[in-house]
């Protein structure tokens, strides 16, 4: 009885040591545990590359990584990062090739979990719903929770704290009687109208600005909306339309045919999915527009 006690005492023993450096995480499957941060990390999802690069970690893989350059307002993608194909079908053989210790993948892509598991451990965060309050409270959620990942909580938390305060400056600038409406054009040729669930739209209550349409929340909180519709409102809000530049000219001319000139600000393309400190790139767009 002696013997099998202090062989199970060093079991114990052996187990905690082993347990010294690990640490506990939750995503949107729930919690993990991870024995050392992960080194060699593949990503399938822009809003999750963001918020790796703002959090100084460089994955070894990313999708579409010469399209993602081409976004606005985005940070660098270091040359070294291997394009391991589409968001939506990413190539588990390139992936394969990385050597990876952890895959982190986003928005819609619950289904690659399992066959991505069979090449490395598999992490989940889910950043756009309808079901959030608002996308953009889930995105400072998910950078802490990211950041937890890579053992950056701290400088996470006053990477946050310092947005906010520069958040709160740009408020104190602008008329809080002001009534927005924001819109975003497709490369289509079609208006996307941000509503509150979307990043823009939780940006503009931040900004302490009153929304000038309001529509049902949606899983990206993006609804469509013509120049008909602003047309037909009762009042006059500003508008600031985000376009690419090779369409202003188009889109002014089709607000001066709806005689809503005076109203409506073309402004360049905005990028609407990135992660938790993207919210204070769209802020600064926002409030520079309407000084």
């Amino acid at each position: 009885m002696l013997g099998r006690a202090l062989a199970l005492l060093g079991l114990s023993l052996i187990s905690a040591q082993a347990l010294a450096g690990a640490y506990e995480i939750t995503d949107s499957f729930g919690k993990h545990w991870f024995e050392q941060v992960p080194e060699r990390v593949v990503v399938t999802d822009w809003t999750i590359l963001d918020n790796l690069l703002r959090l100084g970690v460089v994955p070894v893989g990313a999708p579409e990584t010469a399209h993602y350059r081409t976004l606005p307002d985005q940070p660098t993608l270091p040359a070294s990062v291997n394009d391991i194909g589409l968001r939506v079908a990413p190539s588990p053989v390139r992936i394969r090739a990385l050597e990876p210790d952890l895959i982190i993948i986003g928005t819609g892509q619950k289904e690659l979990a399992r066959p991505l598991s069979r090449i490395a451990k598999v992490i989940y965060f889910k950043n756009f719903s309808d079901r959030y309050r608002t996308n953009g409270r889930k995105a400072r959620e998910r950078w802490l929770q990211m950041a937890a990942v890579f053992q950056k909580t701290v400088q996470a938390q006053a990477t946050l704290q310092a947005m906010d305060q520069r958040m709160a400056e740009l408020a104190g600038a602008l008329n809080p009687d002001q009534t927005v409406v924001l819109l975003q054009a497709t490369p289509q040729g079609q208006l996307r109208l941000f509503g509150d669930n979307s990043l823009p739209g939780h940006v503009l209550r931040t900004l302490g600005l009153t929304p000038g349409l309001i529509r049902p929340a949606t899983h990206w909180g993006e609804s469509p909306l013509t120049l008909d519709d602003l047309g037909a409102l009762n009042t006059t809000p500003q508008v600031l339309l985000f376009a690419p530049q090779s369409q202003h000219a188009q889109w002014k001319n089709a607000i001066a045919k709806h005689d809503l000139s005076a109203h409506i600000q073309i402004l360049p393309r905005l990028w609407p999915y990135g992660g938790a400190l993207s919210l204070l790139q769209i802020a600064e767009r926002i409030s520079h527009a309407l000084r």
